[in-house]
């Protein structure tokens, strides 16, 4: 996201708070952010609101923005921000900052409005023009010293031109129709119940098949890059990853991982498999002559963050993450690091994406050294000037561990969703002492090179239902075909179509339901499967097929099965993409 439309959107938000306290008194304020798509934020609030409210609080913001109060950063030490708080009865905020880890807390003034608030924003509101308030929603938080809360969420949305909100408007209006929960639900793939965890998904068969189609794509594409696959344990002693340094890690956020106590230590889930790869590493000496090594794995992690900050398989509780590890020599740099570039460009293609990169350089934690990230930083442009690719530097985003170049995908409705990335890890060959026997026997230190192509599988998948509106491409889909035999009587022959689909290895499954012929194609427009294959009188007499696509309305009639299946198997190989017309020859 560009700086400005951090601190346009962060703004709106602070405005928004004075908005509600100033129609409701008492409400208590809990904390809003900015987002990709816009800003929200929390409260607690006696009297119920419902998106009714929202034109009311729209039309009271503008008058508060159009007052254009000075926006006045300030500072105070924790102790006396919570009692100022306090006194001015935003109990909730004190309870927040008296939890806070820095001795030093930043606010911001905005006339007689105090909030807990860090920039970036506006020195002024005047540039706060462009918004809108789109929905209320409603979840529970616990305060140790109040117990659970029901607190209320009002999101927004704010541009910097009246054009550009109405191009996000319209945008969200065909957004709603694509949401990868309504989808996920129409296409039996997945479900989440509060029974048995927040922000944990439930894999239907359709949907684990799915997950097992992009796995099996993963792994094949990482054996033929000679990666070699790792199972490592997703629970391990807090000492190890305290070791590790992911808790000084600010791209791992806040350090705070699921634990528990086992055998007298303490164990934590950990929240990535690089510095277990980097383990394996270590566990014997290499020669330079060995030299890449390469480990890749797939595996379930899990995210200890707030409930609040959960959405769908976006933002998920447990999810499967991919990483690839490389440890070269500096001489493999290059031609390791365009490697990845081109795998990394393909795939993005094959799913039908556009997308762009970003650079992230150090913040001011960093590992390594500066002539190190120098040093890195060159060889990465070099790579992705050799692939021909271009990028820009993201100077909002800080990475710790090493540089890192991200690919942000953009969909089919020109939305952008974080992707794959690539970067260089100092963190661990330095914490692990990792080393290598050179040609001239000494000892030196691997350039480690850190992939992920998912990031999470979860977002992946969720990103790529409302990219194609749940309408993959054959090769993915976890239904490529549904046999539908218009009457009882057409069973026998719509089982041996069936079978012989079934035979060509075709992922495929036949309608025993008694609803009306409508009801069944309907249904299988509704779960998305790219064929359906019709068989009546005509069709058993005269050995043929009649084949309708979910994208297509027309019926193709007279084809022979022969005919059909070479066709899917076509799309299969080239992982065609769906189109909006297309009938089968």
């Amino acid at each position: 996201m560009p700086q400005f439309l951090q601190d346009l959107r962060q703004t709106a938000a602070e405005y928004l708070a004075i908005t509600v306290c100033d129609l409701f008194p008492n409400t208590q304020l809990l904390g809003g952010h900015c987002t990709d798509f816009g800003f929200y934020y929390d409260f607690s609030v006696e009297q119920p609101l419902d998106e009714q409210a929202l034109l009311l609080l729209e039309e009271r913001m503008r008058f508060f923005i159009k007052e254009n109060i000075p926006i006045q950063p300030f500072e105070m030490m924790r102790e006396n921000a919570a009692n100022f708080f306090q006194h001015h009865g935003q109990t909730l905020r004190a309870y927040q900052i008296s939890e806070q880890p820095e001795n030093i807390i930043q606010l911001v003034k905005i006339g007689d409005f105090y909030d807990l608030c860090s920039p970036p924003y506006l020195n002024q509101a005047k540039g706060v023009t462009a918004f809108k308030l789109l929905k209320v929603t409603f979840h529970t938080i616990s305060f140790a010293q109040v117990g659970e809360l029901k607190v209320t969420r009002i999101q927004g949305t704010a541009f910097p031109t009246s054009e550009d909100l109405k191009k996000f408007l319209k945008m969200n209006e065909a957004a709603k129709k694509r949401d990868h929960r309504v989808i996920g639900k129409e296409m039996n793939l997945f479900s989440a119940h509060e029974e048995i965890g927040v922000g944990s998904w439930l894999w239907h068969p359709k949907g684990a098949r799915l997950r097992e189609i992009l796995l099996d794509w993963w792994r094949q594409e990482h054996r033929r890059q000679r990666f070699e696959q790792l199972a490592t344990p997703q629970v391990v002693k807090a000492g190890f990853l305290k070791k590790s340094g992911i808790y000084d890690s600010p791209d791992l956020a806040s350090g705070v991982f699921p634990s528990f106590v086992l055998d007298g230590y303490d164990y934590a889930a950990s929240p990535s498999q690089i510095p277990l790869h980097a383990w394996a590493f270590r566990l014997k000496l290499h020669s330079y002559r060995e030299l890449p090594i390469r480990y890749a794995e797939c595996t379930q992690l899990y995210n200890q963050g707030k409930e609040s900050q959960l959405w769908g398989m976006m933002r998920a509780r447990s999810y499967c993450a991919d990483a690839g590890n490389v440890f070269c020599a500096p001489n493999q740099v290059q031609s390791e690091l365009i490697s990845s570039l081109q795998f990394i460009d393909k795939t993005i293609k094959i799913f039908g994406f556009g997308y762009h990169w970003y650079l992230v350089d150090r913040g001011q934690k960093f590992a390594g050294t500066i002539d190190g990230w120098i040093k890195s930083i060159d060889w990465i442009v070099k790579a992705v000037e050799a692939c021909g690719f271009k990028y820009e530097i993201d100077k909002m985003g800080k990475s710790f561990s090493g540089p890192r170049l991200e690919a942000y995908l953009t969909d089919s409705l020109g939305r952008s969703w974080k992707g794959p990335s690539i970067s260089i890890d100092f963190n661990y060959s330095e914490r692990f002492g990792l080393r290598y026997q050179g040609p001239d026997d000494e000892m030196h230190m691997p350039v480690m090179i850190t992939r992920a192509m998912f990031g999470s599988l979860e977002r992946f998948v969720a990103v790529l239902i409302e990219h194609y509106g749940g309408l993959f491409p054959v090769w993915l889909a976890p239904e490529q075909v549904r046999v539908i035999p218009i009457a009882e009587k057409h069973m026998k022959y719509a089982a041996e179509v069936h079978s012989r689909i079934e035979e060509m290895g075709f992922r495929t499954s036949l309608d025993h339901s008694r609803e009306r012929l409508g009801g069944k194609i309907h249904s299988a427009e509704r779960e998305r499967v790219p064929y359906a294959i019709v068989l009546g009188d005509k069709e058993e007499n005269s050995g043929l097929i009649s084949v309708r696509s979910c994208n297509h309305e027309e019926m193709k009639s007279g084809v022979k099965l022969e005919a059909f299946l070479e066709r899917l198997s076509q799309e299969e190989v080239d992982k065609s993409l769906p189109r909006k017309s297309r009938e089968p020859k």
